[in-house]
């Protein structure tokens, strides 16, 4: 939405132009950007002259874009809201629920056994943050590789750095039935892991990822030395489609796993809290970034 916004009013979407306008309409535009200022602006308007009226222009369209973009995300977290209270009295009744094991109610737990639940759930918790921590750079420094080292064209096609963020929820479409599938077939032969080996499992696979990374960008130049560099010098936008695949997959082993890990193991007078503390081991990897 944002880039159709910015094309149809004679503009076109760069990812260095709202900075360098800001730059020049604050008065701290270096000679080197204004420069670059100049060559951006130059394939949009040949015959400008004011940089200065071009920069006005260009951030009001831009921001009136990001708005209309941002307007979307609100509509579509609006229906899924419309969606949620019309089929609440549909789900069961969590009140309802009877904890069985063996045929018997369960009233409670030994004192031991909880101990050795909440040790096992902290284990996971403390695990999962660094999964996070690592899984997350993909709104964070991974988006900044994709902008400053990444060719961003593909056949000719030209994109934003942004759409990197789209592989993400791609993946884990196309994905889960072949993961699940994977872990059916592992149980149909009796080989399937337990939970804590899968989550083990997805944090190498987190770990590839950045193996990936680390080797398809060996030889790229230092951040201090992008003002220099040529499209000849950037990496193909491979290198990241590859690495949000290798992360989905990790997601995959441990996100949904994870949350029915804690809903099996957590003492049940202690499910919501333990559900809490899982959404704050997120919010800790978060935090880490």
């Amino acid at each position: 939405m944002r880039n159709w916004w910015v094309r149809s009013h004679g503009f076109s979407y760069n990812a260095d132009l709202p900075a360098l306008c800001h730059a020049q309409l604050g008065g701290t535009i270096k000679p080197e950007e204004l420069t670059k200022l100049q060559d951006i602006a130059g394939t949009m308007a040949p015959q400008i002259t004011d940089y200065t009226q071009f920069a006005t222009e260009y951030l009001n369209v831009f921001t009136a874009g990001f708005h209309y973009s941002f307007a979307i995300a609100i509509i579509a977290m609006a229906i899924s809201l419309t969606i949620y209270i019309l089929n609440k009295k549909t789900f069961p009744d969590p009140a309802n629920k009877v904890q069985v094991k063996g045929g018997a109610e369960i009233t409670a737990m030994d004192v031991a056994e909880i101990k050795q639940r909440m040790y096992a759930l902290f284990a996971v918790f403390a695990v999962v943050i660094f999964f996070w921590f690592s899984f997350h750079q993909n709104g964070l420094t991974l988006t900044f590789f994709a902008r400053d080292y990444t060719l961003l064209n593909i056949g000719g096609w030209n994109f934003a750095a942004e759409l990197f963020q789209s592989m993400n929820p791609f993946f884990v479409v196309f994905l889960t039935p072949i993961v699940m599938a994977l872990f059916a077939w592992l149980r149909a032969k009796g080989k399937e892991p337990s939970t804590p080996k899968k989550i083990g499992i997805g944090m190498a696979i987190a770990a590839f990822a950045y193996v990936v990374m680390a080797i398809g960008s060996r030889n790229v130049p230092a951040y201090s030395e992008l003002g220099g560099m040529t499209d000849a010098m950037k990496v193909t936008p491979f290198l990241l489609i590859s690495t949000y695949f290798i992360l989905t997959v990790a997601e995959l082993f441990i996100s949904p796993l994870g949350i029915s890990f804690v809903s099996k193991v957590a003492p049940p007078q202690y499910q919501g809290i333990m559900q809490g503390l899982w959404l704050c081991a997120t919010a800790v990897g978060n935090q880490l970034l």
